[in-house]
C-alpha cells in the first residue's frame, strides 16, 4: 500500500463565515471545533468515528453552495477519513471537490493549492491508481516550485512525495534524484 500521510500540514486554512446562517463567529467556531474533532480523531487512527463531526461540519457550511475555503477545509478532512477507512471512491469525490474548490476560489496554481492536489494524489495512489496519480503529485511539486522559496521544508515535501511515488511505481533513477533534492532542502518529508 501507498504510504503518505494524507494531510501535508502545509498552513492551516482560513475559516470564514457567512453571517447567512448565523452569528459569523459562532458559525466559525462550530465548523473548526468539529473539523478539530475529525483531525483529532483522525490522528488516533478513528476515522470511522471522525466521519460524523466531519459531515456535521459540512452541513453547516452550506454545501452545496458557492465554493469557499470552509467548505473545502471540511472537505480534505472528509476525504482523509473516508481514504483511511478505504472508502476510496467518497474520498476521491471529496479530493476532486476540494481541488475545483480551490482552483476557483484561489486560482489553479495559488499555493493554497498544493495541500488539495497532493492529497488526491495521495487516494490515488493508495488505491493503486498510478496513472490518475501522477498529474496531482507533478502539480503540486510545479506550484510549490513556482511560489515556494527554493529552501522550503513544503518543497522538500512536494519533491519527497514526488520521489517516493516514482519509487515505488518503477522509475529509481527519477525517484532517487527527487529525494536527493528534498533532502538538500530538508531531511523530514514522508
Amino acid at each position: 500500500m501507498f504510504g503518505f500521510k494524507a494531510a501535508l500540514g502545509l498552513g492551516m486554512m482560513v475559516v470564514l463565515a457567512s453571517p447567512a446562517l448565523g452569528r459569523a463567529d459562532d458559525r466559525a467556531s462550530k465548523i473548526t471545533g468539529l473539523v478539530e474533532q475529525g483531525w483529532g480523531l483522525i490522528a488516533q487512527h478513528k476515522n470511522q468515528e471522525a466521519i460524523p463531526p466531519l459531515e456535521q461540519a459540512l452541513a453547516i457550511t452550506g454545501d452545496p453552495a458557492p465554493p469557499s475555503p470552509e467548505t473545502a477545509y471540511v472537505m480534505k478532512a472528509l476525504g482523509t477519513a473516508y481514504a483511511n477507512t478505504g472508502k476510496f471512491e467518497q474520498a476521491e469525490t471529496y479530493g476532486k471537490r476540494v481541488v475545483a474548490i480551490e482552483a476557483a476560489v484561489f486560482g489553479p496554481d495559488d499555493i493554497k493549492d498544493i495541500e488539495g492536489v497532493a492529497n488526491l494524489g495521495i487516494t490515488y495512489a493508495r488505491e493503486q491508481k498510478f496513472e490518475e496519480a501522477r498529474p496531482y503529485f507533478e502539480k503540486a511539486l510545479s506550484i510549490a516550485q513556482a511560489k515556494l522559496p527554493a529552501d522550503s521544508p513544503q518543497l522538500a515535501y512536494c519533491l519527497a512525495m514526488l520521489g517516493q511515488f516514482d519509487l515505488q511505481t518503477g522509475k529509481k533513477a527519477e525517484g532517487q534524484a527527487l529525494l536527493a533534492r528534498a533532502n538538500a532542502i530538508s531531511p523530514v518529508h514522508p
